[in-house]
């Protein structure tokens, strides 16, 4: 069998990450989601993976340069899901599964579709239904109907199929507009597979669901980031069963390690550091002075980490970043070379070659307690998990005591100038700075009583 991942869309409401990168290649536990539908992939005996993807497609490019086993294709443009895989029908096969490039899926869930013989992997929603395509199941566990954005009781959407080179046709002849949808429910002009599927069904086939086992996360907005990276992490954590430590490490006796730590290659543990259980660091990493690591923490290649920084849990640290001087991140994930030198608090996502300066702080709690709401693509939602963490750009930066207040965003290619205190939103390449209005008055000894 034959995979195809479709990597088409422009990631428009995952911003401030879309800009300059396909969805697809968005890293959780440090490695693309490309990278660990490939690798599940293949765990489940599939080795012939083609990936279809409009933008970022260098990117995608350059991680499988190695990879025999993986073609990507460059398309021009794409009309939605169905569209992608109508041109990539050349590389179906006979039989072909199908999975959305920005759904993190486990291997187990990949093999037991195949093993069912089914033609539909479904898992629970994260979301509200009126926020994703939904999926109707009849009581024989087959599709009974696809519904775009519906209000009402859905609990199910679809991540991936087993599909026949019949279904090219009906995509081909498919409305251009979600024709299954509520009352007063609108849909973009765009070729849906699941469109497509709705047709097949009614002219008699049938398609039988295979329910996940584990969460299926559909990566669509910033927060399911960090979703998608505690569950990895935790699921790591919870299946690891042993120490192993990497040829050429240096280790020092002051160290703490806890149960089930892996280690990778020439990595330097000093002194005074605390590792939490099942954390993972990768090769030529240096952990020094103090560092604490929780449990579940993930670090890339060729990171620095000392001066008594503290990593919480089940966050994630690309490769070639440097946490140092009391920094803290509550929770947070990193993408490669992001520079935490001195102090600070961290809390969500930072983007790739972000460049945080002194002092700078993510506001956690609102005086409220309540959720931060947010703007995607102009609509206001409330993110059931991670509503008040905030989410800096790729390739941004931070002057000296900058205050980020919960839930706020910072563009890519953005700087925010020291002293600002920032609430809300900072579009892309932008520079925000603070107006300063002095008083000078005449002081000295004689205010002392002299």
């Amino acid at each position: 069998m034959k995979a195809i991942i479709l990597a088409g869309g422009l990631g428009e409401k995952i911003w401030p990450y879309g800009k300059y990168r396909n969805k697809t290649m968005i890293p959780i536990g440090n490695q693309p989601i490309a990278g660990h539908l490939v690798d599940n992939l293949k765990k489940a005996g599939i080795m012939d993976i083609v990936i279809g993807a409009v933008h970022g497609v260098q990117e995608i490019k350059h991680y499988f340069r190695k990879d025999h086993f993986v073609q990507v294709v460059a398309l021009d443009n794409s009309r939605g899901t169905g569209d992608t895989l109508l041109q990539l029908k050349e590389h179906m096969g006979e039989e072909c599964m199908v999975l959305f490039g920005d759904c993190l899926i486990s291997e187990e869930d990949i093999r037991g579709l195949i093993l069912s013989h089914g033609q539909v992997l479904v898992s629970q929603l994260m979301e509200p239904s009126i926020n994703q395509i939904c999926v109707g199941i009849d009581e024989d566990n087959h599709v009974q109907k696809f519904w775009g954005h519906p209000r009402g009781d859905f609990h199910d959407f679809a991540c991936g199929f087993i599909l026949k080179q019949d279904i090219l046709s009906y995509i081909d002849s498919a409305k251009d507009i979600f024709g299954e949808t509520k009352v007063g429910v609108g849909s973009p002009q765009e070729l849906y597979l699941e469109n497509a599927l709705n047709d097949y069904v009614v002219d008699g086939h049938q398609l039988l669901c295979y329910r996940a086992q584990y969460p299926v996360y559909d990566i669509d907005k910033p927060w399911h980031i960090m979703m998608a990276n505690h569950a990895y992490n935790q699921y790591d954590y919870q299946h690891m069963h042993q120490h192993c430590i990497g040829e050429d490490c240096q280790m020092s006796p002051n160290a703490k390690l806890g149960q089930n730590v892996q280690i990778g290659k020439r990595c330097i543990i000093g002194d005074y550091v605390v590792i939490g259980d099942g954390c993972v660091i990768d090769d030529d990493t240096r952990i020094d002075q103090g560092a604490v690591l929780e449990e579940g923490v993930h670090v890339g290649k060729k990171c620095v980490l000392e001066n008594y920084c503290h990593v919480g849990s089940y966050s994630s640290i690309g490769d070639e970043c440097i946490v140092a001087h009391t920094s803290e991140i509550i929770e947070a994930v990193l993408f490669e070379k992001v520079y935490l030198y001195h102090y600070g608090e961290y809390y969500g996502v930072i983007g790739t070659h972000s460049d945080l300066g002194a002092g700078t702080t993510c506001g956690t709690l609102r005086f409220d307690d309540g959720q931060t709401i947010h703007s995607i693509r102009g609509r206001r939602e409330i993110p059931a998990h991670y509503a008040n963490a905030c989410f800096i750009g790729d390739y941004s930066r931070t002057g000296v005591g900058v205050l980020l207040l919960p839930g706020c965003k910072v563009g890519s290619k953005s700087v925010v100038g020291s002293g600002v205190v920032l609430k809300g939103e900072l579009k892309d390449e932008m520079l925000v700075y603070p107006k300063q209005e002095l008083c000078y008055v005449p002081w000295g000894d004689h205010k002392y009583g002299w």
